[in-house]
């Protein structure tokens, strides 16, 4: 019973299960997802839909939610509902969003070939921007990180 308890966790371990990544290799994943989240935003604001859908998983459990000022929330789950409502907002609001948009205070959970990310997202003035607080899961596809989860939380008292 031993050797078998041995062997197995010399068998994760070699496996990369119980030991922590080297710091370099987690530093770029990093930076890979962070890319990913900042364009999946720009290329919204720009209202580029292609750009903007190749930031994504695009399978059932997908989903998009955030709270609304009347305490309510929205929600698109699975690609399918997600895409189309995004492609007609983008239609119904064709122009780009210039606001000015900043990200910061990443915090990064990983899950082998999936990570838990949260950010504080600001729009609009610097001097009294609130942050909103973001959440995305991610996840690796072809080698390439891509998002799964997009949740999004504002403080509409402070607004």
């Amino acid at each position: 019973m031993k050797s078998l308890i041995v062997c197995t966790l010399v068998a994760l371990a070699g496996a990369g299960f119980l030991l922590p990544p080297d710091p370099a290799t987690r530093a770029e994943e990093e930076e890979a997802i962070k890319s990913v989240l900042l364009a999946e935003t720009d290329f919204f604001f720009a209202r580029d839909y292609d750009g903007w859908a190749s930031t994504f998983v695009k399978e059932p459990g997908a989903i998009q939610i955030w709270n609304n000022g009347d305490g309510s929330y929205t929600q698109s789950v699975g690609w399918e509902t997600i895409s189309k409502n995004v492609k007609a907002f983008m239609e119904s609001h064709p122009e780009p969003n210039t606001t000015m948009l900043w990200r910061e205070n990443f915090t990064f959970r990983h899950y082998g070939d999936a990570a838990f990310v949260t950010f504080d997202k600001y729009m609009g003035d610097r001097e009294t921007a609130k942050p909103i607080k973001e959440i995305r899961v991610v996840e690796k596809h072809g080698g390439e990180w891509r998002i799964v989860c997009v949740a999004a939380f504002i403080d509409y008292v402070e607004v």
